[in-house]
């Protein structure tokens, strides 16, 4: 295949899984705004804008610097998987001491009452960061934009399970 259809191809794939999922998050909205109060939809917000400032800063970013060194030649694949893996480890823990050091000293009942539950989404959250950004750097394009659907119907059935159904 020609270097310009591969390229078609892959921004056809890449384009269809981020519209989906844009979609289908999009239809979550309406769901949040009937079920949840504004102050847990504000809990919801502020959870999940702090897990998305810190994830870059604790993880020096490492996801995408995967990517990058995956596609230099005669890189190890099994170097960079395990760096990543400690890099995220230790930012994992750097932010465990954070959550930490919010219940020592009270800044945020409301993030100390859940804050294992912060924890683990932080932790999925850089996980499934860096093996997207795996897989494209090792060429699995199909591979990434299969799980990006898979990823959001699972994270909207669960939506629907626990906010409708669970109510």
């Amino acid at each position: 295949m020609s270097k310009y259809k591969e390229l078609a191809k892959n921004t056809g794939i890449f384009a269809l899984a981020n519209f989906s999922s844009k979609i289908l998050i999009f239809l979550l909205v309406p769901i949040y705004t009937r079920v949840l109060t504004t102050t847990e939809y504000g809990f919801y917000d502020l959870v999940y804008t702090t897990i998305q400032l810190f994830v870059p800063i604790l993880t020096l970013n490492i996801s995408e610097a995967v990517m990058r060194f995956l596609m230099k030649d005669g890189v190890s694949k099994k170097s960079v998987f395990s760096i990543a893996v400690l890099d995220i480890f230790i930012g994992s823990i750097a932010f465990a001491l954070l959550l930490l050091v919010n219940n020592l000293f009270s800044l945020s009942d409301l993030i100390s009452q859940y804050s294992i539950y912060i924890f683990v989404i932080f932790v999925f959250y850089t996980l499934n960061n860096f093996l997207i950004q795996f897989s494209k750097g090792i060429d699995k394009i199909g591979v990434t934009a299969i799980s990006g659907v898979i990823s959001t119907a699972v994270m909207l059935a669960m939506n629907v399970i626990l906010l409708v159904v669970f109510d």
